[in-house]
């Protein structure tokens, strides 16, 4: 059985590409270290999906719509990381109340 791979074409960005990219794109940086930062500790890609709110596509790139800042990502990255953490902490004790239940 023969695999059959895609070749990936898109280059391997450093941190301080990734911000470059960014800044290109058209995202307000008021404070370039602490967007490195977060890049690095929560990476591109993880941060890619909030980006896409505030995006528009232009052809083949997305660009910031006019306006948006970092801090509008990072926000809703936070907002979206506590929400995550309730959900999963009544999950938890929705868990153990359902397994208590049953003895």
């Amino acid at each position: 059985m023969s695999e059959i791979y895609q070749r990936y074409e898109k280059p391997v960005l450093n941190i301080d590409q990734q911000l470059e990219l960014l800044i290109n794109q058209g995202l307000i940086v008021k404070n370039p270290k602490r967007i490195l930062h977060y890049l690095c500790f929560i990476g591109y890609h993880r941060l890619s999906g909030y980006f896409r709110t505030f995006q528009l596509q232009n052809i083949s790139e997305y660009i910031f719509k006019k306006g948006t800042a970092f801090d509008s990502i990072i926000s809703l990255y936070i907002f979206d990381r506590k929400l995550r953490l309730l959900v999963m902490d009544a999950v938890e004790r929705i868990e153990v109340a359902a397994a208590n239940q049953r003895r």
